[in-house]
This record gives structure tokens, C-alpha cells and sequence, in this order.
């Protein structure tokens, strides 16, 4: 379930990132995977509300990066 939910947001990255204009390679996403993310902790535990995911109608706001050559 997370890495779906991982592919949804990272879909939706990838398209914001085109629609800013960036040029994002074909083939550089073949080595791009959500089950590879630093967010998925395979032995870990995770709690979900049900009620506020099933309330949403939208995805979150995707995060602005931090890093210092970002919109460059």
C-alpha cells in the first residue's frame, strides 16, 4: 500500500516538475522507484486515519525542496 501510494505522489511530482518546465528524461526514470524511498521502512509500523483519507478529495501539497540549487 505505501509504495502505490508513493507511485501517486511521485507521478504527480514528476508532472509538476514538466509543468515548471523542467526537462525530466524517459530513461532516467527507469531508475527511479517508490519502494527505494527513504520514507518506506519495511519493518517499521505505520498508522493511517481512514476517516480523513476517505474525507480527501485531493492529494497533499507536494513539498517544496530545501536544497540549495532547487529552481535553478
Amino acid at each position: 500500500m505505501i509504495v502505490v501510494w508513493m507511485t501517486i505522489y511521485m507521478a504527480d511530482a514528476i508532472a509538476a516538475l514538466r509543468q515548471e518546465g523542467y526537462v525530466v528524461v524517459e530513461e532516467d526514470l527507469v531508475h527511479v522507484s517508490p519502494a527505494r524511498s527513504g520514507a518506506i521502512n519495511r519493518y517499521g509500523k505505520y498508522r493511517f486515519n481512514l476517516q480523513e483519507a476517505q474525507e480527501r478529495t485531493s492529494l497533499r501539497p507536494l513539498r517544496v525542496p530545501s536544497h540549495p540549487h532547487a529552481g535553478t
